[in-house]
C-alpha cells in the first residue's frame, strides 16, 4: 500500500475515470485545477508505483483563446525541462492524450505550500531569511536559463520538512512562464496573466518588458507578507492597487518590533516602482535579506582534545539523568547539523581535521561516503578558522546551475564572482579577465594578485560536494589547477598561495575519473576518512536523547540494525525518544516503507533503480550468487561504496551498509 502525506496543495478528491494514461501513469486523486490544466497524484507504474504529479491540459472553450492556452501549456513543459535546480519542481515526462491534450509528468513534492504555512502561525525571522534566499537561488537559475516565473505567489511555492532544519522551498507551477527563444513564445502582451497581488506595476497594466525585475518584485510581495503577515499593498481595484505601487509606503504591524531597521530600505528596493531601481537579480535580494535576518553563530566545536575514552555500555547506561543540554529532542535530522547542536559527536577526525586547519596544510580532504557528516564537520573547521580572525569562503557545488557548469571558462568565471562577493573584494575580477590566457590561468592569476594580497592572514577554501565536478568534461583541468597550487607552495616560498588553505569535502573515489595522479589534488595534502559512529558513539546519543534505548541488550541490538551509520542513529534515537516506542517496536517497522526510514529508503531504491548496472550487483549480493563477488566490478563497488550502500575494504569483502538495508532490498529486489 502506498502512504502519500495528507498535507497537499489542494484538498484530495476522487481523479478522473481514465485510469491509466500514457500507458504508465495510474490516476489516484484529482488535486486540484487552475490555469490551464487539471493537476492529478499519480502513480508511476513502471518504478515501483512512483509517486508523481500529472498536470492534464483541460479541454479548450472556444472563445479564441484556444490556441494561445495550448501555446502556454506547452510553454512550461519546455521552461520546466530546462531548468535543473533543486528549488525548482523537476519534469520527468511529457505526452499526449487520446484526444490530443498534452500532459506533462513532473516530481512529487511533499509537503505544504508557503500559503498554507503562512495561515498557521508567523514565521521566525531566520526562517524567512532562509527560506527568500532559498527562493532568490532559484530564481535566480531560472532566469539564467532565459525563464521568468511570472505567477511567484506562496501558493506557487512548496515547502518541504517545514520548520525543520531540512526544511527547503520549491517553485512550482510555471503555467504562464516566460521563455525567451522558445519555440512557443508569441505576441501575447494583449492577455494579462499572473496574480493581482503579486504583480509588478508593469506588468499589472500589461506592459512588462522585464519579466526577471517582475519576478524580483514578487518576490519582494512575498517577503513582506512573510515579515508584517499582509500583502504590502491592498488596493481594491487595478487603479488603486498601481497607485499605491507608485508611492511604496511601506509600514509594519505594531506587534513587529523585532525587525532590524535596514530591513525596510531592501523590501523597498524590491518593490521599487521603477524596475530599473529593483535588485539586479533575485539571489542578490535574498541573499541581503538573509544576512539581515540571519542571527551571529555560536561556535561550540572543541578544537584542543579528543572525544573521552569509551565507558563500558552498563555504566554509560547507568549513569547520572541526561544534563541540561539534553532536555529537548526537538532537532530536526538531516542536512547541516547547527554549531552549537548538542547532538553532535565528535569524532576522532574531528581532531585531525582541526589540527590540519591549524598547520595551515595546503590541502585537506575530508571524505565519507553520503549522510556521513561531511558538510557539518566541514562548517565546524570554518568556524574555527573564523573564529581565529582568519578569513574563510565556502563553495558548494550543489548551488551550480547547468550553464555555469557548462564549461570551464563559465564555471571559474563564477566561481572568481562568488569568491569576490563573499570576500567583499573592491574590484571586479572579470575586469582582469583575458581570454587568451585560458580560464585556468585567469583564475590563478586573480587568486594570487587580487585575493590573497588583499589578506593578511589565512584563507580557508572549504568546497562542498566537489563529486559534481567529476562528471564535468573539463574536471581534471580543475583539479589539476588545485594541484598546481600545492606544488607552488612547495617550490616556492615567496608565493602568496602560502597563505591558502583548500578543505575538499567529497565522497566518490576520485580516481575513478581522474587518471592523471600527477592532475590529482586528491593524492597529496592531508587525507581524512570519516567513519561510521562507534558503539560508544551510539551510547552517548543514546544518553543525549534521554535514553530511549533501556538497555545494553537494546543498545546493542540497535547498534547491528544501523551498524552506526550517523544518520539512520539519530534518525532511530530521536523517533524512539519523541514516540515513546521501544526498540521492538521500532525494529518491527524499521524496513517498512511507511516506517520511520521510510523517506530514507525510497532514495536509496530509486537510486539504484535509475542505474542497472547497480542494481544487479547489489541483486546478486543479496542472493548470494557472487562467487568470490566476481560479478561485482570494482567500478561499481567503488560506486556503491561511496553511495553508503555497500561497506567492506576490498570487493572480497564487501556486504551490505548494514541490516536495515538488507532487510529492505531483500523485500525490494529479489
Amino acid at each position: 500500500m502506498n502512504h502519500f502525506p495528507q498535507e497537499a496543495a489542494y484538498p484530495v478528491t476522487p481523479a478522473s475515470p481514465q485510469p491509466v494514461i500514457g500507458e504508465r501513469y495510474r490516476l489516484n486523486a484529482k488535486l486540484g485545477s487552475g490555469g490551464f490544466g487539471v493537476v492529478y497524484l499519480a502513480l508511476d507504474l513502471k518504478l515501483h508505483e512512483r509517486p508523481v504529479v500529472i498536470k492534464v491540459m483541460m479541454r479548450q472553450p472556444q472563445d479564441g483563446y484556444q490556441d494561445w492556452r495550448l501555446k502556454k501549456f506547452r510553454q512550461e513543459a519546455e521552461a520546466l525541462a530546462r531548468l535543473n535546480h533543486p528549488g525548482i519542481v523537476s519534469v520527468l515526462d511529457r505526452g499526449d492524450l487520446s484526444d490530443g491534450r498534452p500532459y506533462l509528468v513532473m516530481e512529487y513534492v511533499s509537503g505544504i505550500t508557503l500559503q498554507d504555512e503562512l495561515a498557521r502561525a508567523p514565521l521566525a525571522l531566520p526562517r524567512i531569511g532562509e527560506l527568500v534566499q532559498q527562493l532568490g537561488a532559484a530564481l535566480n537559475a531560472a532566469h539564467a536559463c532565459g525563464i521568468a516565473h511570472r505567477d511567484l505567489k506562496p501558493a506557487n511555492v512548496m515547502l518541504q520538512n517545514p520548520d525543520t532544519e531540512a526544511e527547503k522551498a520549491k517553485l512550482i507551477d510555471f503555467g504562464i512562464a516566460h521563455v525567451n527563444e522558445s519555440l512557443w513564445a508569441g505576441q501575447s502582451g494583449a492577455i494579462v496573466a499572473g496574480t493581482r497581488q503579486y504583480m509588478a506595476p508593469e506588468q499589472l497594466r500589461g506592459q512588462a518588458q522585464d519579466f526577471v525585475r517582475c519576478d524580483i518584485y514578487a518576490l519582494g510581495v512575498i517577503a513582506y507578507e512573510m515579515l508584517a503577515g499582509h500583502a504590502p499593498f491592498a488596493g481594491r481595484s487595478d487603479i488603486e492597487l498601481f497607485e499605491q505601487q507608485k508611492e511604496v509606503r511601506l509600514t509594519w504591524p505594531p506587534a513587529r518590533t523585532d525587525l532590524p531597521p535596514a530591513v525596510l530600505p531592501v523590501l523597498q528596493q524590491a518593490l521599487a516602482f521603477d524596475p530599473a531601481a529593483r535588485y539586479a537579480s533575485a539571489k542578490d535580494f535574498g541573499h541581503e535579506l538573509a544576512n539581515l535576518l540571519r542571527p551571529a553563530p555560536r561556535a561550540s566545536w572543541p578544537t584542543d582534545k579528543m572525544p573521552p575514552p569509551p565507558v563500558p555500555v552498563e555504566t554509560q547506561l547507568l549513569a547520572a539523568p541526561p544534563s541540561p543540554v539534553a532536555e529537548s529532542v526537538a532537532e530536526p535530522v538531516g542536512g547541516a547539523m547547527p554549531l552549537d547542536s548538542q547532538f553532535y559527536i565528535v569524532r576522532a577526525t574531528d581532531n585531525e581535521f582541526s589540527q590540519a586547519l591549524l598547520r595551515r596544510d595546503s590541502i585537506v580532504l575530508l571524505k565519507g561516503a553520503r549522510q556521513m557528516g561531511k558538510t557539518s564537520l566541514l562548517a565546524r573547521g570554518l568556524q574555527q578558522t573564523r573564529s581565529s580572525g582568519a578569513r574563510v569562503v565556502l563553495t558548494d557545488m550543489q548551488s551550480f546551475n547547468a550553464p555555469q557548469l557548462a564549461s570551464i571558462d563559465s564555471f571559474l568565471r563564477t566561481l572568481a564572482d562568488d569568491v569576490a562577493e563573499q570576500l567583499e573584494l573592491p574590484d571586479d575580477p572579470l575586469q582582469s579577465w583575458d581570454e587568451r590566457r585560458g580560464a585556468s590561468r585567469n583564475f590563478s592569476r586573480f587568486l594570487e594578485r587580487q585575493v590573497l594580497p588583499s589578506i593578511a592572514t589565512q584563507l580557508l577554501w572549504g568546497l562542498d560536494e566537489i563529486d559534481r565536478l567529476f562528471s564535468c568534461a573539463y574536471g581534471s583541468e580543475v583539479f589539476g589547477l588545485f594541484r598546481s597550487w600545492h606544488n607552488a607552495r612547495s617550490l616556492n616560498p615567496q608565493t602568496p598561495l602560502h597563505k591558502l588553505t583548500l578543505a575538499i569535502a567529497y565522497a566518490t573515489e576520485a580516481h575513478l575519473f581522474i587518471t592523471d595522479i600527477n592532475q590529482s589534488p586528491f593524492n597529496v595534502g592531508t587525507r581524512l576518512a570519516l567513519d561510521d559512529f562507534s558503539l560508544p558513539d551510539v551510547i552517548e546519543l543514546n544518553r543525549r536523547y534521554q535514553h530511549p534505548l533501556k538497555s545494553p541488550a537494546a543498545v546493542e541490538q540497535f547498534f547491528r540494525l544501523v551498524a552506526g551509520q550517523p544518520y539512520l542513529v539519530r534518525l532511530g534515537l530521536k523517533t524512539m525518544a519523541e514516540r515513546h516506542m521501544d526498540f521492538a517496536a521500532f525494529a518491527a517497522r524499521a524496513a517498512h516503507e511507511d516506517g520511520p526510514y521510510g523517506d530514507h529508503l525510497r532514495r536509496l531504491l530509486l537510486m539504484l533503480m535509475q542505474d542497472a548496472p547497480l542494481c544487479e550487483a547489489v541483486r546478486g549480493l543479496l542472493q548470494g550468487q557472487l562467487q568470490g563477488h566476481a560479478r561485482l566490478s570494482l567500478e561499481n563497488f567503488y560506486r556503491l561504496r561511496s553511495a553508503g550502500v555497500l561497506v567492506g575494504e576490498s570487493v572480497q569483502e564487501v556486504r551490505p551498509r548494514c541490516q536495515l538495508y538488507a532487510d529492505y532490498l531483500r523485500l525490494r529486489l529479489l
